[in-house]
């Protein structure tokens, strides 16, 4: 199984190891679009990476200084929280382990 397929490998068979954004940008590179070669990371090769590294559960994102609008993005850090149902958001609302 390849964790890493190159944009000019990538079938309409791949949209669900790589997600809708890698498969677009694949057609799009395809069909000719000046899109330089890359690859897509597939979706177990991204969830390997976050067992791996303890953040299976909580993902951090940071604010980029280096993106163009920086001063304007309201805040500094997010955390995201991995669930897979409405009552499990719920219930770490409820319980205090997340906040608004």
């Amino acid at each position: 199984m390849n964790l890493v397929i190159p944009l000019s490998e990538i079938k309409a068979r791949h949209r669900s190891r790589i997600g809708g954004k890698g498969h677009a940008l694949a057609e799009m590179f395809r069909e000719g679009l000046r899109i330089p070669e890359a690859v897509c990371i597939s979706t177990e090769a991204y969830r390997e990476y976050l067992a791996s590294t303890g953040m299976k559960d909580r993902i951090r994102m940071e604010r980029n200084p280096l993106y163009w609008d920086a001063r304007n993005v309201a805040v500094d850090t997010i955390d995201a929280l991995a669930v897979t149902s409405p009552t499990t958001a719920l219930n770490l609302y409820l319980t205090g382990e997340v906040v608004e």
